[in-house]
């Protein structure tokens, strides 16, 4: 099998990292040498290792040098107590964590040191392995094994979709996640530079030059509320995905002439599978990307394909590595998702929840996705997110959760969907989303707020705070 040479990719010089520190290729590539060495010092070649921390340039450098080494890479979120790594390395078997924060980064980036020859710096493109941990709906992780191929063609994509002459971006999204290490790897193999920012400011990235961004709708949000939403108008391309944005927010990103464009990714697909560009309809994912294939079966069910699709699952417990569901709707080959959608008059990707989020209220079929439609259209609502809590005559019923900073009471909002939705569909409570219900994640955890919702109705109050914030 061929093999990506880190040491001829990175001998060129080029500004790679810059804003709160700047480094160079080369000396980024010295830096993964460095990691190598110690790597095989400690006889880890080959071996199945958790990386964590929260310094994003020993991070990558270590997720560079693992590759290298024919490790398979388990990527952590950097927030994990001593307990939860304890038993990360149980569920996944893992052969040792590597972590990186702050106070490993006393060996300089900018050593004299010279790689060893002898030191492979050169990644098989389809042996490697790397795993990103995702829980989809449930709660329940499980990891997501990708090769290093995947990584390269999910990165070039993007940058042919919308024919930009160049592509910078910068730390917006934590790299443990898809979307965080694409935002890195966009510029990496597009000859940009990655802007480091630790607070994620976004006036950091755009002074040192990064002309895309990658954002949740929550960023958003509150860019908007603070009104700061104009920091974002020196961006070519803003990228929006992991949920729904409040449609008066935007209004207000439309009114400034930002150019936002929605997505529809998992991590299955190393990402984005979906981008709206100009002239897309308002609000779609778009088309797919250059290289992504996406069919929709008779019951609604999205399917994927092409390149970047994953490997296979690693369970928790599992021994050997499960299987991707294979489509038995769509063509052969593509991955069966649990997301909803159909093709507009446009032809552009509307997705209408997952299906596993749908729940009985009173023998009615109730979808969240409608729900949180409507909620995210009033005004001074960012995003929504809607559960079933148990009930004695119905069932399950619909509970809602919203970001705003204006709140108001359930009847209030209760009124206003009235005028679009019926009864059943109307949530039986509206409270306030908490930020622990993301729990270490960029995106609010369905799962969490659902248990949170259930335990609420089970103590007979209507608010208090999840557990662990």
């Amino acid at each position: 099998m061929s093999r990506f040479s880190l040491s001829s990719f990175l001998k060129e010089d080029r500004n790679l990292f810059c804003g709160d520190e700047s480094l160079s290729s080369v000396n980024f590539l010295k830096l993964i040498a460095q990691r190598a060495s110690t790597l095989q010092k400690k006889h880890l070649g080959e071996k199945r290792v958790g990386l964590m921390g929260g310094d994003p340039v020993c991070f990558l450098a270590n997720f560079l040098a693992l590759l290298g080494q024919d490790c398979e890479a388990v990527l952590l979120a950097d927030h994990l107590s001593p307990d939860q790594v304890g038993k990360m390395k149980r569920d996944f078997s893992l052969d040792a964590v590597i972590s990186t924060f702050e106070r490993e980064r006393d060996e300089p980036a900018k050593t004299t040191m010279e790689p060893d020859p002898e030191l492979s710096l050169s990644i098989s493109e389809e042996d490697s392995r790397w795993v990103v941990l995702t829980s989809g709906s449930g709660g329940k992780p499980k990891g997501v094994v990708h090769h290093w191929k995947n990584l390269e063609e999910s990165a070039r994509g993007l940058k042919a979709h919308f024919h930009l002459p160049r592509l910078s971006s910068g730390q917006t999204l934590p790299l443990h996640h898809v979307g965080g290490l694409m935002s890195f790897f966009r510029p990496f193999f597009e000859g940009g530079h990655y802007v480091l920012s630790k607070n994620c400011d976004v006036k950091t990235l755009t002074d040192h030059g990064a002309n895309m961004v990658s954002l949740v709708p929550t960023q958003l949000f509150r860019l908007q509320q603070k009104g700061l939403l104009s920091l974002l108008k020196p961006f070519d391309l803003i990228l929006v995905g992991g949920g729904t944005l409040g449609l008066s927010c935007h209004r207000e990103c439309i009114k400034a002439r930002l150019p936002i464009s929605f997505s529809y990714g998992l991590s299955e697909m190393m990402g984005a599978v979906a981008v709206q560009k100009p002239g897309d309809t308002p609000l779609s994912s778009g088309r797919p990307l250059p290289g992504r294939k996406i069919s929709i079966d008779p019951e609604g069910l999205i399917h994927v394909g092409g390149k970047g699709k994953f490997l296979h699952y690693r369970e928790v417990g599992a021994k050997n590595p499960s299987a991707p569901k294979v489509s038995t709707e769509g063509p052969k080959g593509m991955f069966a998702t649990e997301d909803l959608g159909l093709w507009d008059d446009r032809e552009c990707l509307q997705v209408l929840g997952r299906r596993d989020d749908i729940f009985q209220c009173g023998g009615e079929n109730v979808t969240p996705h409608l729900i949180e439609r409507e909620l995210s259209a009033l005004e001074g609502v960012g995003q929504a997110l809607v559960v079933p809590v148990p009930d004695d005559e119905y069932g399950a019923v619909p509970w809602a959760f919203i970001e705003s900073n204006s709140m108001k009471s359930t009847s209030h909002y209760q009124r206003e969907l009235a005028r679009k939705l019926k009864g059943l569909f109307i949530p039986r409570k509206i409270l306030p989303l908490a930020e622990g219900l993301k729990r270490g994640s960029i995106k609010y955890r369905r799962a969490l707020v659902k248990e949170w919702a259930t335990q609420m109705k089970l103590q007979g109050k209507s608010q208090g705070k999840p557990q662990g914030e």
